[in-house]
């Protein structure tokens, strides 16, 4: 091996590096050959040993023990020449796998779990919408529209979105229906579709060809039980059977032909480059326009798991015995991986390194969160910008100074995770709409989270949006109605220290 690939595969397999277990190695690299460099694979064989020497022994089989005694004539030099020029190509493929890969690193290298929790009137659906769309690209998108078009785009493929209120285990992770057959739940069908590398058309071949083979034994004029396929020296023989396709090559014995039977066998083809000339080979030859068709999926692609409304309570009882895999350092490929037994279908159950979970909670309920889920999640606070208000003056009133003021005074007097958002105020642009907002929304929400605590209110906004009447010689406060409130009120709130 040259100095450059020690050094760079070093790189590759550095502890701290994302893809740098084996496992996941093999998966990129499978990935790169197949859509690449197919030269590569053969290189890679053969490069923990010195190149020539291994070139020579695979090409001459008396080998002397000294190489330099070897006897060249002009045959041997030709094909020494071709395996030689072969191994300088894999060397170069080498370099530009190694950099490629490498270059990508910072694209996966992102914690997979994610908590943003957000301030009273956040616009978080725009907000985790476009964090999603930067994941599934890798790109930062360039305008609103685009976010749209591409969260609709891979919804349900790549981007999923789920509300706790309405989850449970059963339409999480799995569940057995009325006739028993077991039904997959949302994040365990996205573990699956974030695992599979590549996508090969099983069942639809699988369909068409029993219809096919159907169609040809009830031809009256076809008197055999088997049909035969020939391709390449090797041979095929398939068989009905109550409903059931069996294949037999060669001298081999009758077994079921199911969708893992082509999966299995199909990338093993392609693994070993015979795609076209090994068992799919005769499987694509059983008939016209039935074929095995793939999609190889990139290992860099990311599938993104929005939950909203999250909390400990609730992600325990939806994700069950599951729950402990989420952790970054339980997913699969990270030197303290774990897999678990799923109790209904007994399947071997992990979460891959290439989901990413983004999680949703209001900044009021995220106190109640334990320790133990807030060491899953990357926490994000989201804050008010101030910056972003679009209307800035109204009048006499200085709306950005106002949500200032207000922010100001709620942290000091409920806490930090009940400031209002700047969000709220994106459509106000005139006066009646600044009332009826404060009216209708802030100030009902800070009677919810203060406990109708009157002087906690007036404290944050000013005494003067309240009024009293004297009931039994004692004084009842009450919010004064809407249509008694004057610009002066909301300069006051700037005004009172």
């Amino acid at each position: 091996m040259t100095d450059y690939e020690i050094i760079r595969l070093k790189q590759l397999m550095e502890e701290d590096t994302y893809f740098y277990t084996v496992e996941q190695f093999k998966r990129f690299l499978f990935y790169y050959r197949i859509k690449e460099n197919r030269v590569l694979g053969a290189y890679l064989s053969m490069m923990n040993e010195h190149l020539y020497k291994k070139l020579i022994s695979n090409t001459f089989r008396n080998l002397p023990e000294k190489l330099e005694d070897f006897e060249f004539n002009e045959i041997q030099l030709q094909t020494l020449k071709y395996r030689t020029e072969y191994a300088f190509k894999g060397v170069e493929s080498m370099r530009q796998f190694a950099d490629f890969f490498l270059e990508n690193q910072e694209k996966v290298n992102v914690f997979p779990n994610q908590l943003f929790v957000h301030p009273f009137g956040c616009d978080i659906d725009s907000f985790i919408k476009k964090r999603a769309v930067e994941l599934v690209i890798n790109e930062k998108p360039k305008s609103k529209k685009e976010v749209f078009d591409i969260y609709n785009e891979h919804f349900n493929k790549k981007i999923f979105y789920t509300s706790l209120n309405h989850a449970s285990y059963s339409n999480f992770i799995e569940k057995r229906n009325s006739e028993g057959k077991i039904i997959d739940g949302t994040f365990k069908r996205i573990c699956r579709i974030a695992n599979n590398n590549i996508k090969i058309n099983a069942k639809t071949f699988l369909t068409k060809l029993k219809i096919h083979l159907t169609a040809y034994f009830n031809n009256e004029d076809v008197r055999l039980d088997v049909f035969k396929v020939i391709h390449k020296d090797s041979k095929l023989l398939l068989r009905l059977e109550n409903d059931y396709i069996f294949y037999k090559i060669d001298d081999c014995e009758f077994k079921e032909l199911t969708e893992e039977v082509i999966y299995t066998k199909t990338i093993d083809d392609l693994s070993r480059g015979v795609f076209n000339s090994s068992f799919t080979g005769l499987l694509n030859n059983c008939f016209d326009n039935l074929s095995i068709k793939y999609i190889l999926k990139n290992p860099l692609d990311k599938y993104v798991l929005i939950i909203d409304n999250l909390s400990d309570t609730k992600m325990h009882k939806v994700f069950g015995d599951v729950y402990p895999l989420v952790s970054f350092e339980k997913r699969n490929g990270q030197p303290n991986a774990q897999k678990i037994i799923l109790k209904k279908s007994k399947e071997i159950f992990y979460v891959p390194e290439n989901v990413f979970v983004l999680g949703i909670c209001d900044s009021v309920s995220f106190p109640k969160m334990n320790s133990h889920t807030r060491n899953i999640f990357n926490l994000n606070i989201i804050s008010p910008d101030y910056d972003k208000i679009y209307c800035k003056n109204i009048g006499s009133i200085d709306v950005k100074k106002i949500l200032q003021k207000i922010n100001l005074r709620i942290e000091v007097i409920l806490g930090r995770n009940y400031l209002i958002d700047h969000h709220n105020f994106k459509k106000v642009d005139n006066f009646e709409k600044l009332k009826h907002l404060f009216y209708f929304k802030i100030i009902p929400f800070l009677e919810n989270e203060s406990l109708g605590n009157k002087a906690d209110i007036k404290n944050i906004v000013g005494s003067s949006f309240y009024d009293y009447n004297t009931i039994n010689g004692k004084k009842y406060e009450y919010l004064k109605p809407l249509e008694n409130w004057t610009e002066s009120m909301f300069v006051e709130i700037i005004q009172n220290q």
